[in-house]
């Protein structure tokens, strides 16, 4: 019998999700979530919670535990929303897949070297994905999270995470998007690098409205994944129809979107 239900972790992170998926979620199906926060919980009540494993003794002795909570508790994937969960699990993956756990990242880990700069209003903006940049005192600090439709390209939902000094906590509150500047320029991107799905990037912001982007996470077509996770598609299509992650069929030389699951992917 398959599993059928579905472990998150590094929800802190990536929280906004969850509140898809506690929309969408069939009764059939539990979701199992790694999480000490107290706001986490109190936000989505609805959900299984457990308290993470420690990972003082030895990471192999993690991962075993973590397996044994799967297996009691008829779990067969897991969903890192973390870059430290999913390095960690990626390390593991042939032992999780020999115990029927599988796991599906939101990261990709091997980007594309890009350099560029373009104008919005009057206002440029440069990113050079290749290194971090330090922001100098004095410069503003932001970060955006977009989601681009699959099929028409279109930039449909946007947050901004408010902006904050340097050296100053980083602000963890979201606001509804709505900066026209902003907003064209993360159309551009999109465009530009090609990219589906969610994504998320780093942005510094001078005195003279010069924007430099330092950091970006999101999924290109020319990617070879073998599962892509986003919000808004894996709530839509996954409990909608059990065909919901959007995945990439991996080959030699071109990787393609498609929109069901085919014979290489088992999905509960």
């Amino acid at each position: 019998m398959s599993r059928e239900n579905v472990l998150i972790m590094g929800v802190e992170e990536n929280w906004k999700v969850m509140e898809n998926i506690k929309q969408l979620k069939p009764v059939s199906i539990d979701i199992h979530i790694s999480s000490k926060e107290g706001w986490v919980r109190k936000l989505f009540p609805d959900f299984k919670y457990f308290d993470s494993f420690s990972k003082k003794e030895s990471e192999e002795g993690y991962i075993s535990n973590l397996i044994e909570y799967c297996t009691s508790q008829e779990i067969g994937w897991i969903i890192p929303l973390s870059e430290q969960e999913a390095s960690t699990l990626s390390k593991h993956k042939l032992k999780m897949r020999k115990n029927n756990v599988a796991f599906i990242t939101s990261f990709d880990w091997d980007k594309t070297v890009l350099h560029d700069s373009f104008s919005v209003q009057g206002n440029t903006f440069t990113y050079s994905f290749d290194q971090i940049k330090n922001a100098p005192e004095g410069v503003k600090v932001g970060k955006i999270d977009a989601y681009v439709d699959y099929r028409s390209s279109e930039v449909i939902c946007c947050f901004m995470r408010e902006e904050y000094e340097r050296y100053q906590d980083t602000v963890l509150s979201y606001e509804v998007f709505a900066n026209s500047i902003l907003e064209e320029c993360v159309a551009i991107i999109a465009q530009r690098l090609n990219i589906k799905g969610s994504f998320s990037f780093d942005y510094q912001r001078d005195s003279e409205g010069m924007y430099t982007i330092t950091k970006i996470e999101c999924f290109m077509t020319h990617s070879t994944r073998e599962a892509i996770f986003s919000d808004y598609d894996f709530a839509n299509y996954l409990w909608s129809n059990i065909q919901g992650i959007v995945l990439l069929k991996e080959s030699n030389d071109k990787s393609s979107f498609v929109y069901r699951l085919n014979e290489e992917y088992f999905l509960f």
